[in-house]
């Protein structure tokens, strides 16, 4: 009679272990999965295609489409974006902005992704001031300006 007893008390501690082991181990997986998601924190600057201009449908332009398409990623936690993109801005003032506004450092530093589109005013900026006489001389020299500026350690 001892026996039964024992094999009982046996059978229902193993019972009782393999149950709570497969609750642990679903709670641990499912902690895992959540600790593997990646949360994005994404900085945006540049001129007008960051502001979002020329969006017809209101969404934030190219930053606020990505954010969506993002936050659709069953491997990303959460997401965050800052937008300083303005209309107009070339590199110089892009860069003037960085250095002056301390937000947009901070935000910057807080980003583990980041976009830049900026130099089409950059480019225009020549054809005003040289019209027809604009020559493949005038844009080398920009551009030398140009990549110089957009190696600058604030980046």
């Amino acid at each position: 009679m001892k026996k039964k007893w024992l094999w009982l008390v046996v059978t229902l501690f193993v019972i009782g272990i393999g149950v709570l082991g497969g609750i642990y181990l679903k709670d641990y997986m499912e902690q895992r999965k959540i600790a593997e998601q990646t949360p994005i924190t994404l900085l945006a600057m540049g001129d007008s295609l960051t502001e979002g201009v020329g969006d017809e449908d209101k969404d934030g332009g190219y930053v606020g489409i990505l954010e969506k398409e993002l936050k659709k990623n069953e491997d990303v936690r959460s997401v965050k974006t800052y937008n300083y993109g303005v209309s107009g801005n070339r590199i110089d003032q892009l860069l003037k902005r960085l250095k002056k506004e301390e937000d947009f450092r901070s935000d910057l530093k807080k980003a583990n992704v980041v976009t830049i589109t900026i130099g089409g005013n950059d480019v225009m900026k020549i054809l005003r001031s040289r019209l027809l006489e604009a020559q493949v001389s005038d844009f080398t020299k920009a551009q030398k300006k140009f990549s110089k500026r957009t190696r600058h350690p604030l980046f």
